[in-house]
């Protein structure tokens, strides 16, 4: 073999080598662009679901079960006697 005949042979063996390579890279890029996709369908599925739930919710009295908002102060240990704190929320 000449040494023009194992140029040329180095040459294709890199020009394969390269080919392979510039395929591995589009299949590795084909697979994340589907993961990708397959990633958002299962985030929009999963707004989709959150969001009909949470309309549900509101629906059947909202965040608190349709439970009535009690109007009572926080309470403070420094100046509030507790005995008539809980009074008061026993009667509200």
């Amino acid at each position: 073999m000449t040494a023009e005949n194992k140029r040329l042979q180095i040459e294709a063996e890199k020009a394969k080598v390269e080919a392979e390579k510039k395929i591995e890279m589009a299949i590795i890029s084909a697979q994340r662009e589907s993961e990708n996709q397959l990633q958002v369908r299962r985030l929009e599925s999963e707004v989709k679901i959150r969001t009909s739930s949470s309309a549900g919710s509101l629906e059947h009295g909202g965040i608190n079960g349709g439970m009535k908002t009690l109007k009572l102060p926080t309470f403070n240990e420094d100046k509030d006697d507790l005995d008539a704190y809980l009074n008061r929320f026993e009667r509200v």
